[in-house]
């Protein structure tokens, strides 16, 4: 028993490892035998510290050596989880012990309180609803803390809920208790609860003291509510007790005060007078205090009159007060008059009022007002702090008066002052700014002789300068000698050091100085991403720039607009125009796109209409640039943004779309230029669809464009592309102004009906002609099968005509391929090279096909060989496997198939029927049926062509009933 009763001992006065080490020594000595009892003084002892470990040790012996738990063990351990917050660890005991019938009041209790100390106060609550459930009564101490420890987690529901409860116990609350539950809800505004615990703290005998009068007047924000109050308070006191005196009226003028409601304040303080109750000076303070802290500037100076007619003598802080408000309003003339007469009172004007007049001066460009205010307080005995001059230089720096910034800081040098670091930044920032590099510079050496000891601000400042003055090189010098404490690189330092080597055009270093950065552990952020990424598009370095993007996108970071549009505009510029639509699609879908007003905006809205214009981007995904422009057309609806959709969708897979467009167009009261009825005509044409054709027609005629040589144009081309060459050549005939347009449109509409000798009348007739003419009229012949009359144009062409283009030699390859005339297409081919015509992907395509249709399949294949795999179609891929199995190359066309798979060009219809056409040479039925299925497959559906293949496969190896078999379930 003696060793227990020490051991509770130690315990009760904190000295937990020592009641440990005499409980270990009197084991190993011998002294003693410990038991139940002495373990369990030991586990009390321990559940006052938060040592868990130490507790399942012991508890672990008492196991060990056969001593079974009881209440007196497992209440120490579920306090010593409870103090250490392991919840359910402490629940788990407290079930064990609840299990066996022992809980009690001293179990819940520390539960409870527990619960409530780890701010779970809706669990607290249960437990106790819990006990009372069990007939477990609190003790009036539990009460108490578990009602403060609501209170304090802003639970008042439960609060009020306990002190019912506790009342219903028999327990009287105390005037501590009152005062907690009064001020939480009088802080709250519920000023009738408030009351109704004022009435049954009086009920109870317990008399209000001040701190509890003073919030119930503080809650109140009506004069005729405190009367109220004041009313009820003392109706249950003698005439003596509600006579008001000074310490009333100065306890409930403060609690007003801080409550805000000063007029009632003020109200009662002139009613002070009346009832004979002494006025002070603390009083005179708050009430002063409160009313500049309203900026009732005059009011104030009011009663400070008053207060000295009075016989009050005003003290420091009610000068400061004053003139607090006064800097505030930036009053410099009322400040300093006031400083006047606090120097002849000897009182000093506080520093924080001082600064604070000063960068509010600054602030609004008053830099100047501020010195001569600095100078003017050292001429009346006042030096300010050296913060406020540093506010005043850089407030100088920012109104660009650098010199006169200069000048203060040497002034305050002379007056004694040691400025701090942040002064010395502050004016190598300024001269940095003024592009002064080498004054800056010897302000940083300045500084070091005095002993003052660089910051990383300071090496920033210094690196930014040095930066933005083309010296990167001196800049990394600087990086060098960032070291030590407060003075190590951050994430600004490396930031600023790679937009200058971008900016310099050395993009290498900037990426090698990106991964020392990342090597000495200080992790990018997204500014510094998106520094990296559009210093390393201003150096044409588009796709390194990308895979940072998407290594910035990965860590969740988004980018702001300016990359975006930096990204678009590097590819444009390196002539990659599909990743650029690609980031362009990227950026609407994010919402990133610029605001009208963000100088980003233009460059966006160029960029859009340089991709509509290219092949590339304006026939596919005009959807996106559609909902781009829709966007510009919300907040800026032009013409010339909805022209932009439409002559994108009159140019793409979906023409028909650029009319859906037009009416909206028109919905939103914006109407049509004569710049956008050709688009719409040419919509026409590509949808050879005559009634919108001529419903556009009658729009143009009812918007007085009809004479517009543009939009005639445009007509003769969409009623030759409808067939009806007559009515475009009586729009022809009625021109009184043609144009090598208007010839032109004529030519290739005549062409395109086949009727080659009116269009050679026409070219003979054209007064200038130019390459489309030579083109269309070869184009004619080409298609209506003269391909040797093409042949004859075309050296015609070569000897009076001008030179030929990308869609000359086009229609001039495929004569040579149906002539068969392989010898005239390698002149063709010379005659290109000779005339550095561009190699585009048509031509090379018109190549292949030409040497592979004449029998060259090997000039066809280096012709296909010499076309990157990133830039190839599917075109030239169904070219050269069509020509491969024409020669009966059936593995060598089936392995180019594998080949087009891999370089992730999408097969179409063509392709299966070249590949089914190779598989019919080869006899390669079950290749052939693969091939076959995989048209259906693709969601495509098999032509009689397709079909013939089939069949001609399987003929070819003895499959005849089968192949009769398929033909009856075409």
């Amino acid at each position: 028993g003696s060793l227990g009763f020490l051991l509770r001992c130690l315990g009760s006065v904190g000295l937990v490892e020592e009641a440990n080490l005499f409980f270990d020594q009197v084991k190993k000595t011998g002294l003693c035998v410990p038991d139940r009892y002495s373990y369990n003084c030991l586990l009390e002892a321990i559940s006052k510290s938060s040592c868990i470990d130490m507790v399942e040790l012991r508890l672990r012996e008492m196991n060990d050596i056969g001593l079974g738990c009881d209440k007196y063990t497992l209440t120490p351990v579920l306090h010593a989880y409870c103090n250490a917050g392991k919840f359910e660890k402490a629940l788990s005991v407290f079930d064990e012990i609840y299990e066996r019938g022992l809980v009690d009041e001293h179990v819940f209790s520390i539960l409870v309180v527990s619960f409530s100390k780890w701010g779970d106060v809706d669990k607290a609550f249960q437990l106790i609803e819990m006990m009372e459930d069990h007939g477990v009564t609190l003790n009036e101490k539990t009460f108490l803390v578990l009602i403060h420890g609501f209170v304090r987690e802003a639970r008042l529901d439960k609060a009020l809920q306990l002190f019912a409860k506790m009342r219903n116990c028999g327990f009287i609350p105390n005037l501590s208790l009152y005062d907690v539950m009064i001020g939480e809800l009088c802080k709250s505004k519920e000023h009738e609860k408030a009351l109704c615990l004022y009435s049954e703290m009086k009920e109870s005998g317990i008399l209000p003291d001040t701190r509890i009068l003073s919030h119930m007047i503080s809650s109140f924000s009506e004069e005729g509510e405190i009367v109220q109050f004041l009313k009820e308070i003392g109706e249950d006191m003698d005439e003596e007790a509600i006579r008001p005196n000074t310490l009333s009226f100065s306890i409930v003028i403060n609690s007003l005060l801080k409550a805000g409601n000063l007029d009632i304040a003020l109200s009662l303080f002139q009613e002070m007078v009346q009832h004979n109750c002494n006025r002070n000076v603390l009083l005179y303070n708050n009430i002063i205090n409160g009313l500049c802290s309203s900026n009732r500037l005059e009011e104030s100076s009011e009663f400070l009159r008053e207060m000295k007619e009075s016989g009050f003598k005003p003290t420091s802080f009610t000068y400061n007060c004053i003139y607090g408000g006064l800097c505030t309003r930036e009053d410099v003339v009322g400040a300093l008059d006031l400083v006047r007469e606090m120097r002849v009172h000897g009182h000093e004007p506080w520093i924080k009022h001082t600064t604070l007049l000063v960068k509010g001066l600054c602030k609004h460009g008053r830099a100047v007002e501020a010195r001569k205010f600095l100078a003017d307080l050292v001429q009346e005995g006042f030096l300010p702090d050296i913060v406020a001059y540093s506010a005043a230089i850089d407030g100088l720096i920012n109104i660009q008066e650098v010199d006169k910034a200069l000048e203060l800081f040497r002034e305050i040098c002379a007056l004694g002052y040691c400025p701090d670091v942040v002064a010395y930044n502050i004016v190598m920032k300024g001269l940095f700014k003024a592009h002064r590099v080498a004054e800056a510079q010897d302000v940083m050496m300045e500084m070091v002789a005095k002993g003052l000891v660089p910051s990383t601000v300071t090496y920033n400042l210094l690196i930014d300068g040095l930066c933005k003055n083309g010296d990167i090189d001196q800049a990394m010098l600087y990086l060098s000698k960032m070291s030590g404490k407060d003075r190590e690189p951050n994430l600004i330092t490396y930031t600023t050091l790679l937009d200058g080597f971008c900016n310099t055009g050395r993009p290498e270093d900037a990426l090698m100085l990106w991964n020392e950065m990342g090597r000495k552990g200080c992790a990018p952020n997204r500014i510094s991403f998106m520094a990296l990424i559009h210093g390393l598009c201003k150096c044409g370095r588009p796709d390194a720039a990308l895979v940072h993007l998407r290594t910035m996108e990965e860590k969740e970071m988004k980018p702001d607009t300016f990359v975006y549009v930096a990204l678009i505009s590097a590819f444009l510029s390196d002539q990659n125009l599909p990743l650029a639509f690609e980031i362009l699609k990227e950026m609407v879908v994010r919402g990133k796109f610029p605001h009208p007003l963000d100088k980003n905006f233009e460059i966006a809205k160029d960029a859009i209409l340089k991709l509509s214009k290219d092949a590339r981007t304006s026939s596919s995904d005009i959807d996106y640039s559609h909902s781009v422009l829709l966007q510009l057309s919300v907040s800026n609806p032009t013409n010339f943004n909805w022209r932009t959709v439409i002559r994108g969708y009159s140019k793409s897979k979906k023409p028909n779309k650029s009319f859906s467009v037009f009416v909206n167009m028109l919905r939103l009261d914006v109407y049509p230029d004569h710049l956008t009825y050709p688009f719409l005509a040419k919509a026409s044409a590509r949808c050879l669809n005559r009634r919108l054709g001529e419903a556009v027609h009658a729009h143009i005629a009812k918007s007085g464009f009809e004479s517009d040589r543009f939009i005639v144009n445009s007509l003769i081309h969409m009623y030759a592309s409808f067939g009806d060459i007559m009515y475009a050549r009586k729009l022809f005939d009625g021109m009184p102004m043609k144009n090598s347009v208007s010839w032109n449109s004529m030519l290739d509409g005549y062409a395109k009906c086949g009727d080659c000798n009116k269009a050679r009348e026409v070219f003979d007739s054209m007064p200038e002609k130019d390459v489309i003419s030579w083109s269309s009229l070869i184009d004619g012949y080409v298609k209506s099968g003269d391909y040797g009359e093409a042949m004859a144009v075309f050296e015609r062409m070569r000897v009076v005509g001008p030179q030929a283009n990308e869609v000359t030699m086009v229609s001039v390859l495929c004569a040579c391929t149906h002539l068969g005339a392989l010898d005239q297409g390698r002149v063709m081919h010379r005659y290109m090279l000779d005339n550095g015509l561009p190699w585009t992907l048509v031509l090379r395509t018109s190549l292949v096909d030409m040497y592979a249709k004449c029998g060259a399949i090997d000039d066809a294949l280096a012709v296909f060989r010499g076309v990157s795999m990133e830039k190839t179609d599917v075109l030239i891929w169904n070219a050269m496997i069509g020509g491969l199995a024409t020669h009966g190359l059936v593995k060598e066309s089936l392995d180019l198939f594998e080949g087009m798979q891999i370089s992730g060009i999408t097969p179409d219809e063509i392709t299966y029927l070249c590949l089914l056409s190779a598989c019919a040479h080869g006899g390669l039925v079950k290749e052939a049926w693969y091939f076959f299925k995989c048209i259906r497959k693709h969601g495509m559906t098999p032509k009689s062509e397709h079909y013939a293949c089939m069949v001609d496969a399987m003929a070819r190896s003895g499959q005849v009933a089968e192949a009769y078999q398929l033909l009856c379930r075409m």
